[in-house]
């Protein structure tokens, strides 16, 4: 029997769906190094498959694809059931097939047809294991205590860990490989930090299974002798002293806290597992000196050994899944604790960096928010055990019964705070992996390739993209602040101005003060001031007075200012006019009354910007005479401000289908007529360092030499475009989603 999906449980599973798909991506395209293939690299790659290859690489690649496995099968209803399977199979098989191809051109990566193999071999895995843990659940003889299949969980965890005792789960008949298995048994060599992480890893599946089995103490003998044998019989796996010490010394300790209350179980269990976490990430504790922190995220997982590597990320799953599956059972604040584990994994990391040996990155404090928001979402956290006292029975015969958290409707609970800014922080994880790829590329435009700090790292872009998401963010913000305000006209540049600054602090730490001055031009108006007496008299006397540092530092913003301002104020004013539509207020006389207000900030923006301009980048490439007489700035206002519908447009879809595709095809519809604008409003032929070249071309080619065809330059207009519209109406999205819980 395959139960159905709730549409709340079909939210989730596409959620994740679409996370796991990204993260393939990413994985299976790192470093993002694409360069030139080797001549029949292509027609080799079919020819040869490549059928010889190691466990690690194997076991790597059905990893990689046994999540999608689970999430698709999750997804699909159950009487689609057959169709739905048939269509994933189909779907992952071309997928795999094209990261397969574009590895082609990455020198750093190994291409295989064979690969495809193993991938939708993980596929099939995955929806196996799926299949079978809802079938557990359902037959699991404690499953009247997490009504609604809600075992499943606590079960993917226990499986989790048999895996990360198991790995690579391949066996063997070769009774050499059993004797190998044994001979560290010989050797009394002890490690503190084996004994303890076999100890919380056995201790913590034993208040799992007491939570869930009627005779726990029956299951956890089992799942020993299970992984006693796996160790012998299982290729890579032995049997020495520290982890049977280790194993035998939870399961002691397990046996004991039966005999205790089930908050004291779990407790126990969560404490034990989070020191055992911080001695395996900190042992050995050597020192050394130059330590690096990698900001780029699963950088060592994806390089060296595979199954070195799964193995390790099992582990981790492992650890970070059962803490955070016992947080809210131990009495605390979930969020709180979320927020401390990320916090300590980030100080687990910086102190790797003096640690000999260890590599210090970003990837687990990210493992720890993915899976918090994971659980967030199914919904598995909002419960609470029952604790009956006195306890009548030490060893239960019966699982400890669950009953869910009652919240008030009125008011957003701690998870649902939490959970507002995960989409936020996966949606800018996904976009900033998605441009460090495209800054990879062959031919990106050099003043795309030099825009950001330190080469381009990771980080830098990450902060990069919250700029990015700000435009509509702030745009939002400053919609709900005008339409509550008495004076518009007063409260609209105050807002404004805040906006931009926001934006211009988070762009000035996120690329190169010399891109900023490129776009804003340079700080000139002092010389100006003093030295041609622009302003007369009187101003050069205030100038002189306040000197040149004051007034560059305040003339930066005011330009950046006067630049980002007409595009938040078009947005403001868009998102203002459908809001009073839903709200069916007074549309016409309340934004005549913001269009009003916003007219003379926006001609001053103009005038600041264009007729002002300190920057050859704005007076060489805007034309300055356009069609029917006007400059090229009004084209290129008409463009933003059609852009900004189109955003919001697609913002205000609802979920019907029909209007979906209706917003589809005004997107395409809106791409040649964007092209069009923005050829009217650059000058279609510049002079200068003896090239010639128009604004298009400079803005959109690979550098001033080379001259790229008007259907390429098209193209990769279209994809400008199109991540323009996608990121205003995600920064859009964003403030509404977290405003909404949180006022």
């Amino acid at each position: 029997m395959i139960i159905s999906h709730s549409s709340r449980h079909l939210s989730f599973s596409t959620k994740v769906l679409t996370v796991l798909v990204l993260l393939i991506t990413y994985g299976s395209l790192y470093p993002g190094n694409f360069t030139h293939a080797a001549p029949g690299a292509l027609e080799q790659f079919f020819i040869n498959p490549g059928w010889t290859t190691s466990i690690g690489d194997i076991l790597g690649n059905i990893v990689l694809f046994l999540p999608l496995g689970i999430a698709g099968e999750r997804v699909i209803h159950s009487q689609n059931k057959i169709p739905g399977l048939l269509l994933l199979t189909i779907i992952s098989f071309i997928f795999s097939l094209i990261l397969q191809i574009l590895q082609i051109w990455l020198p750093t990566r190994s291409a295989a047809l064979v690969d495809v193999f193993w991938n939708i071999t993980g596929l099939f895995t995955g929806i196996g294991v799926s299949v079978l843990i809802k079938q557990i659940s359902l037959l699991w003889p404690g499953r009247q205590s997490f009504p609604g299949g809600k075992a499943a969980i606590p079960l993917a965890i226990l499986l989790l860990w048999l895996c990360s005792e198991l790995l690579p789960l391949v066996p063997s008949l070769d009774w050499q490989k059993f004797k190998d298995a044994v001979k560290p048994l010989q050797t009394l060599d002890f490690s503190f930090s084996s004994i303890w992480i076999h100890a919380a890893s056995i201790i913590t599946a034993g208040s799992i299974l007491s939570l869930l089995a009627p005779k726990p103490l029956v299951w956890l003998t089992g799942a020993l002798l299970f992984i006693l044998a796996g160790k012998i019989t299982i290729v890579n796996q032995l049997l020495d002293t520290s982890t049977i010490s280790g194993l035998l010394a939870g399961y002691l300790a397990s046996v004991l806290l039966l005999k205790t209350s089930p908050h004291t179980r779990i407790v126990v269990a969560f404490w034990s597992l989070l020191t055992a976490w911080t001695i395996h990430a900190l042992t050995p504790f050597s020192f050394t000196i130059g330590g690096t922190f990698n900001f780029i995220p699963f950088a060592t997982m994806l390089e060296g050994s595979m199954l070195t590597n799964a193995m390790a990320l099992v582990l981790s799953l492992y650890i970070y899944s059962a803490l955070l599956w016992f947080a809210p059972y131990t009495g605390g604040n979930f969020r709180g604790i979320v927020l401390a584990l990320v916090f300590w994994s980030i100080v687990i990391e910086l102190i790797q960096m003096a640690l000999l040996g260890r590599n210090a990155d970003i990837t687990e404090p990210l493992l720890i928010g993915l899976i918090a928001w994971g659980l967030g979402e199914s919904r598995q956290l909002e419960c609470r055990i029952e604790i009956p006292h006195p306890i009548a029975n030490p060893v239960p015969d019966k699982p400890i019964p669950f009953t869910p958290h009652s919240h008030r409707t009125d008011s957003p609970t701690n998870l649902s705070l939490f959970s507002a800014w995960i989409p936020v922080i996966l949606l800018s994880m996904g976009a900033t992996s998605l441009l460090w790829l495209i800054l990879h590329l062959p031919q990106i435009p050099y003043n795309l390739k030099e825009l950001f700090l330190f080469d381009g790292n990771i980080l830098f872009i990450f902060i990069f993209i919250l700029t990015l998401l700000w435009i509509g963010a702030g745009a939002a913000w400053i919609s709900s602040r005008i339409l509550s305000s008495t004076r518009p006209f007063i409260s609209l540049p105050g807002w404004v101005l805040t906006v931009s600054l926001i934006s211009l602090g988070l762009l000035s730490i996120s690329v190169t003060q010399e891109s900023i001055a490129d776009i804003t031009g340079s700080n000139n108006i002092y010389w100006f001031v003093i030295n041609k007496d622009i302003w007369g008299e009187g101003w050069r006397h205030i100038f002189e007075w306040l000197g040149p540092t004051l007034i560059s530092t305040l003339e930066r913003p005011v330009r950046y200012t006067a630049l980002y301002a007409p595009l938040v104020i078009f947005l403001a004013l868009i998102i203002s006019f459908f809001s009073l539509r839903k709200q069916r207020a007074q549309v016409t006389r309340k934004m005549l009354i913001l269009v009003i207000s916003a007219l003379p900030w926006l001609w001053l923006a103009k005038t600041i910007t264009f007729s002002w301009s300190s920057t050859d980048n704005l007076n060489e490439l805007i034309a300055r005479t356009g069609a029917i007489g006007m400059g090229g700035g009004f084209y290129l206002y008409v463009l933003l401000f059609v852009l900004c519908v189109n955003a919001i447009i697609l913002v205000n879809l609802s979920g019907n289908v029909m209007e979906w595709i209706l917003g589809i095809v005004l997107s395409l519809i809106m791409l040649p007529i964007g092209w069009w604008l923005l050829s009217l409003g650059l000058e279609s032929e510049v002079h200068k360092y003896g090239y010639i070249f128009s604004g298009p071309q400079f803005l959109l080619g690979p550098d001033r030499k080379q001259i790229l065809p008007e259907a390429e330059l098209f193209t990769r207009w279209c994809l400008v475009q199109t991540g323009f519209i996608i990121i205003i109406s995600s920064g859009i999205r964003s403030f509404s989603r977290i405003t909404r819980q949180y006022m």
